[in-house]
């Protein structure tokens, strides 16, 4: 996108906070290291890092070391976007020429503009009026903005795609006023005000259409504020303002709404809770809540295993060490929890109890193979470190024979040299049907099994003729041929005449221009009522 009309591209919200962060002098150290490339260090709850690639005035790449991942733009890239545009002069010119003029305005000529601008757009009146909104009447006027909007885009009912930004406008400007509120540390109005925006947006979301994905990435933004505003006061508020702020939240979180559409993101919400639980009550509070949740899930439901991961981050953060490792081995069958244990065991080498726990995690999770394949490795990098070869080798066949290849050398490392013929036939039968059997065979250097592979499957001989070229070069040209006369024969429009040409020339690549001259005339003769494929098969030089 153009770095001079970014507001075109990125969504209002994060727009609005990364303009905030600009303003607020957050970007700092920002400095061009080579032509066109930028890099800065953006502050707020913690430094991150963005990098920035121009090319005329064009943003190429950018990159932020935040863990924002709702949207490929966050608001730190954004405000470094601005710091860039201000080295501009001609955005600087007309970023500062409307306030200078606005200043140099009487105050009734001011009020006339803006009383004109507001009666002729209803909309501007609307998000003016709840700008200069008195503070106690706010989160009423927040409400009826979001709502106004809403109702404006439904139609007998529905809120349709083409709607959603619309529906959406209120919800925008009541997000921008709750980061507004965190730079001017009133953390419990900002919470009000996105919870606010919650509890309409995710009611919305089930009579509107988001394929588009807008809603969603609103939703997120709401959390994110809840989240920025919990962190950001966490350390500033009493203990007393810490408990109100935790029973908004947790109270929203629990509403039925969310497990009508989505779960996770009263989950999330829930998280952002664990920077208040500073005192025995608040954390009774929370936990009370987690407590709650669990009761009717089962043990190996999602849901189940992203509860108890919020209840570990609340031991980790608040209790002992011996606390968080006692509870990830009473949770041992949820398998976040497992790996963890198995790579704390790994590093404190105790290799007996990885064996043990990886033994006991592929015979639970049999209808998991991913897992299997996961708890086999561990148990294999504990046997390597306990010097258990023989272990070690079995192991090591078991998991090339499930199409792991990067087992194949160590297999031969560790079998005998009078021994690896025929444990490699063994392989090769096991592997006969096996996605990785053609990259054991380049290993070894089977180009006898390679080519009688190849004549099944002809396609393959595009990709495999630099293993078989020098040794069977008439049977490679062969099976050129009849690749290529297959694929003539399967296509009938200029795009795929195209493809087969490719292949010729992949074909000229591997057996020369001789051999291409020879299949292109016969092609030509055999295909001579397409015109478009002899004048594809006469660009082949």
């Amino acid at each position: 996108m153009l770095l001079s009309s970014i507001e075109k591209h990125i969504d209002h919200t994060i727009l609005n906070r990364g303009l905030q962060y600009y303003e607020s002098g957050y970007v700092e150290e920002l400095d061009e290291i080579v032509p066109g490339r930028y890099e800065a260090t953006v502050t707020g709850t913690e430094d991150y890092f963005v990098e920035v690639t121009l090319k005329e005035n064009t943003i190429m790449e950018s990159y932020c070391s935040c863990p924002y991942n709702y949207s490929h733009i966050c608001k730190h890239q954004v405000a470094v976007f601005f710091s860039i545009r201000e080295k501009t002069p001609i955005e600087q010119k007309v970023k500062q020429s409307l306030p200078k003029m606005l200043k140099e305005l009487k105050k009734n000529e001011l009020i006339d503009i803006i009383v004109d601008i507001t009666n002729e757009n209803t909309d501007v009146k609307k998000q003016l009026l709840y700008s200069l909104a008195k503070p106690s009447d706010e989160i009423e006027e927040a409400k009826k903005l979001i709502k106004e909007y809403i109702k404006k885009a439904r139609v007998h009912g529905f809120i349709h795609y083409e709607k959603t930004d619309l529906a959406l406008t209120g919800a925008h400007h009541v997000l921008n006023k709750a980061n507004n509120k965190i730079n001017n540390q009133e953390y419990e109005l900002s919470i009000k005000m996105s919870i606010l925006v919650l509890s309409n947006i995710v009611d919305m979301i089930l009579y509107c259409d988001d394929s588009v994905g807008t809603v969603g990435q609103v939703i997120h933004e709401a959390i994110f504020t809840v989240k920025d505003a919990v962190q950001e006061g966490a350390d500033s508020l009493s203990e007393s303002e810490q408990k109100t702020i935790l029973e908004l939240i947790l109270k929203e979180a629990q509403n039925k709404r969310y497990q009508e559409v989505n779960d996770e993101w009263s989950y999330v919400l829930i998280q952002t809770c664990i920077p208040l639980i500073r005192n025995v009550e608040n954390r009774k509070l929370i936990e009370s809540v987690l407590l709650n949740l669990l009761r009717p899930l089962t043990r190996n439901s999602w849901n189940y295993e992203y509860i108890k991961s919020i209840q570990l981050e609340i031991i980790e953060q608040n209790d002992r060490y011996e606390d968080a490792e006692k509870f990830i081995l009473d949770n041992i069958e949820i398998s976040e929890f497992r790996e963890r244990a198995i790579k704390n065991y790994l590093h404190q080498g105790y290799y007996e109890k990885v064996v043990e726990l990886c033994l006991e995690g592929e015979k639970n999770d049999k209808p998991r193979p991913g897992l299997i394949i996961k708890w086999k490795n561990h148990r294999y990098e504990a046997y390597e470190k306990m010097g258990e070869t023989i272990k070690q080798s079995d192991l090591a066949i078991e998991l090339l024979l499930q199409g792991m290849h990067k087992y194949f050398e160590i297999i031969k490392r560790l079998t005998p040299p009078e021994q690896w013929e025929k444990l490699f036939q063994e392989i090769l039968s096991g592997l006969k049907n096996s996605r990785i059997y053609v990259d054991v065979l380049i290993d070894e250097n089977q180009t006898g099994l390679l080519l009688d592979y190849c004549k099944q499957n002809p396609y393959d001989v595009v990709n495999l003729y630099p293993y078989l070229i020098k040794e069977h070069f008439n049977e490679v040209s062969s099976l050129f041929r009849e690749y290529i006369n297959i694929m003539a024969g399967n296509v009938s429009d200029r795009r795929g005449y195209k493809r087969v040409c490719k292949e010729i020339k992949v074909y000229k690549k591997a057996c020369g221009m001789e051999n291409v001259e020879e299949l292109k005339n016969a092609l030509k003769v055999k295909y001579k009522q397409r015109p478009a494929f002899v004048d594809e098969l006469n660009k082949i030089k």
